[in-house]
């Protein structure tokens, strides 16, 4: 089966063929370009700035990170656990 995604959409996404354990074929889109959390600049995604954690509260947060905030963020998540 061949899916046809026009330039715009190969623009904007990653596009990824990801094959289950019962052969089936998901075709799994993410951004090429997110958004920082902290500061709002636009950045080119790899996938590895996400970050989630807890409040004392138990709510979760999570937000895509520039590489700066990211790891800022990730010294003071480790400083307060």
């Amino acid at each position: 089966m061949r899916v046809n995604m026009d330039s715009e959409v190969k623009q904007k996404y990653h596009v990824k063929q990801v094959v289950d354990y019962d052969g089936v074929i998901n075709i799994v889109l993410t951004p090429k370009k997110r958004k920082c959390k902290a500061c709002g600049k636009e950045f080119e995604s790899k996938g590895g700035e996400f970050l989630i954690w807890k409040t004392k509260n138990r709510h979760n947060i999570n937000g895509w990170f520039c590489k700066k905030h990211y790891v800022q963020a990730k010294q003071l998540i480790n400083l307060v656990r």
